[in-house]
């Protein structure tokens, strides 16, 4: 099964590699477990389209007035939490714009040369936010 797995995201084009989990911590019950999913999945496809991206997150074109920016590349797992059940939408939608803009960021910054900070405590790789949505991101 690992073969078949490391081949196919090996074979995967798309830039920008992401999916939706929940876990059992969550909700014991399916159902809700998939409607936290749908949630993000939405609130996060919207979000890739309100800052310019498809949902695979190849820039889509613009009216050619910006200066073009580039495709959205790497892995992303959005993890969802309890706090999601009970979000307004407004404020998961904020959270979702906030997560593709942290994404940007950080694709822009790995480009630049890093400079180390002794200040720096932020666990590599995960970024949370107060609505429900955690991600781990892998470049």
């Amino acid at each position: 099964m690992h073969e078949i797995v490391k081949r196919k995201w090996e074979s995967c084009t798309d830039p920008l590699r992401w999916n939706c989990l929940s876990s059992k911590k969550v909700s014991m019950r399916r159902v809700v477990r998939s409607w936290l999913n749908s949630r993000a999945r939405v609130a996060f496809v919207n979000a890739l389209k309100r800052k310019g991206y498809d949902t695979k997150g190849y820039r889509i074109a613009g009216n050619g007035d910006e200066v073009p920016k580039p495709n959205l590349v790497g892995t992303l797992h959005l993890a969802t939490r309890v706090e999601l059940i009970r979000a307004k939408w407004p404020e998961v939608e904020d959270q979702a714009d906030k997560l593709v803009a942290e994404v940007e960021r950080l694709q822009t910054a790995s480009s630049k040369p890093k400079k180390k900070k002794k200040t720096d405590r932020i666990i590599p790789g995960q970024t949370t936010n107060s609505v429900g949505l955690q991600s781990r991101r892998s470049y």
